[in-house]
């Protein structure tokens, strides 16, 4: 799974990823079927309580570790770069996968003078300006083994 803004809150991966309900036509692709596993992915959507709901993430997140159904074999290097002397270092969010051009950093950025445009520049065309639109959840993809996703 790439880094995409829907998946800066941990349900994206937790839930849809690997519950068991999931695996006839959802992104649970490896076909993952653990009933203790399932209850807590269900519990941490319902759990209002961010202590006791990071409780309950880390507790899915052991046991996926321990039960390996997947083979997690690459995690993507970004190289960015932005002008330091325009924009407060300390404002930029850099989150996994996607780096610092996230929401969190487009909320937050603090220009240090007057400067005020963002200038964005990308190796890759952008598919989709609506972080809320999220295609890949209408169409079907690629099984998770063959490293395309």
């Amino acid at each position: 799974m790439v880094g995409r803004p829907e998946r800066s809150d941990p349900d994206e991966l937790t839930y849809d990823l690997f519950l068991s309900a999931n695996a006839a036509n959802g992104y649970d692709f490896v076909g993952y079927n653990n009933p203790e596993y399932d209850k807590l992915a269900q519990a941490q959507r319902q759990e209002l309580d961010l202590d006791k709901r990071r409780a309950l993430i880390i507790q899915a997140q052991a046991l996926i570790n321990h039960d390996q159904p997947d083979g997690f074999e690459v995690h993507p290097k970004n190289v960015v770069a932005y002008d330091k002397t325009v924009w407060d270092p300390k404002s930029m969010v850099s989150q996994a996968g996607i780096g610092i051009r996230n929401f969190w950093t487009w909320i937050g950025i603090t220009p240090l003078g007057k400067q005020q445009d963002v200038i964005l520049n990308s190796v890759a065309p952008p598919t989709n300006l609506n972080p809320f639109n999220i295609p890949a959840a209408r169409a079907p993809g690629p099984p998770r083994s063959c490293g395309t996703g």
